[in-house]
């Protein structure tokens, strides 16, 4: 199985066991702690496959990211290329509210995709004293673990379909104008690299689902020269689960 254990999460986001919050928060903030959520899913048959900590202004209390599989996805004897996610996001200093979005694991990458293409599938709960329950919050997240499990279903059909080359180029172009969208003269020249495999798997056939991993990775895990400069990996969480959002519901534009 690819479920970390508390030892395991603690080393890598400590965060998640924080039991206190930042002092600069108003006395209507509430927690919602990150580690109660964690045991409430886990008796629902969830498990944690990843868990990491904003990069910068990295805190006890500040953002950070925690994914979970349902056990009936983690066979480690027989492991699928996919498996759909319940993605959540807090923090405990006020940057954030709790987040539960839909989510697919693709194995082959280690790469995780964020696949919330409407609000049934990307949840906000505040961190306020009328929000205390514990239970709506785990109800909301089986709910969103439902439209995880639909848009993995959408994969079969982003596999059927190839694309042309020019249908390739039109999906990059966007893909630029998403993550370079602060730097309009670079774009041109980054959607180009984006369709440039990083593995020779990813380079059989030009279906939208490859061609959409292709260019998610490059978009998040950078390293292309844009102008002067190494594009470098998108590490910010908000930045990454927005990138990840637009260029899976451009993906699923594509479906005819």
């Amino acid at each position: 199985m690819f479920a970390l254990t508390n030892s395991e999460i603690a080393a890598r986001c400590p965060q998640v066991f924080q039991t206190d919050y930042s002092q600069a928060r108003t006395q209507k903030y509430q927690q919602f702690t990150t580690a109660n959520v964690i045991d409430a899913l886990r008796s629902e048959g969830f498990e944690v496959t990843n868990a990491f900590s904003q990069a910068r202004n990295n805190t006890r209390f500040s953002k950070h990211c925690v994914r979970l599989s349902h056990r009936d996805f983690l066979d480690t004897l027989h492991p699928s290329e996919e498996r759909p996610e319940i993605v959540i996001v807090n923090s405990h200093d006020g940057s954030s509210s709790f987040r539960i979005m839909a989510g697919i694991f693709r194995l082959v990458c280690s790469n995780g995709l964020i696949v919330a293409t409407d609000t049934t599938a990307n949840q906000r709960v505040i961190h306020r004293w009328d929000n205390n329950n514990i239970d709506a919050v785990i109800n909301t997240a089986l709910h969103v673990a439902e439209q995880a499990k639909e848009s993995y279903e959408l994969i079969d059909q982003m596999k059927s379909q190839n694309l042309s080359e020019k249908q390739q180029k039109e999906y990059a172009t966007k893909a630029a104008q998403i993550r370079l969208a602060y730097n309009k003269k670079a774009q041109v020249q980054f959607a180009d690299n984006l369709l440039i495999p990083r593995r020779h798997d990813d380079n059989i056939t030009p279906s939208i689902w490859r061609t959409y991993n292709v260019v998610q990775e490059n978009c998040i895990k950078g390293g292309q020269t844009v102008g002067s400069r190494v594009l470098r990996p998108l590490t910010n969480i908000s930045q990454n689960l927005e990138v990840n959002r637009k260029l899976w519901n451009e993906a699923v534009a594509l479906i005819a």
